[in-house]
């Protein structure tokens, strides 16, 4: 497990992820062999016409699991930012980023991230 040097790299891939949540833990990204990612946004939309909905986002180890924002509710055709590049989330090879939302169909996520190796 050799972790990139972020200062210098060999290369920086941008990329987006964007789904639909729903009531089981979705993998939004995972941290591949040899590099590290820089996930720059992350936006959680409730494309619900009427009902708020509830997001979770955790980060994932591989041997535990914490929120980055757990259970926060957005109303109903609003958006909640994340994860913005003011304050990034670094991974670490093997790390994942999860969302779990209240209702299936409800809670679209749309973020951008770098891939670094």
């Amino acid at each position: 497990m050799a972790a990139p040097n972020i200062v210098s790299p060999a290369t920086i891939t941008l990329k987006q992820l964007s789904t639909t949540v729903g009531t089981a833990a979705l993998t939004l990204v995972t941290c591949g062999a040899n590099k590290a990612i820089k996930l720059g946004t992350l936006f959680a939309a409730n494309v619900h016409g009427t009902n708020a909905g509830d997001i979770t986002i955790r980060v994932s180890d591989g041997t535990a699991t914490h929120a980055v924002c757990s259970t926060v509710s957005v109303p109903a055709d609003a958006s909640l930012v994340v994860v913005d590049r003011h304050s990034p989330l670094y991974l670490e090879e093997g790390d994942s980023v999860e969302a779990i939302a209240s209702a299936t169909g409800t809670i679209n996520v749309v973020g951008s991230y770098e891939e670094i190796a």
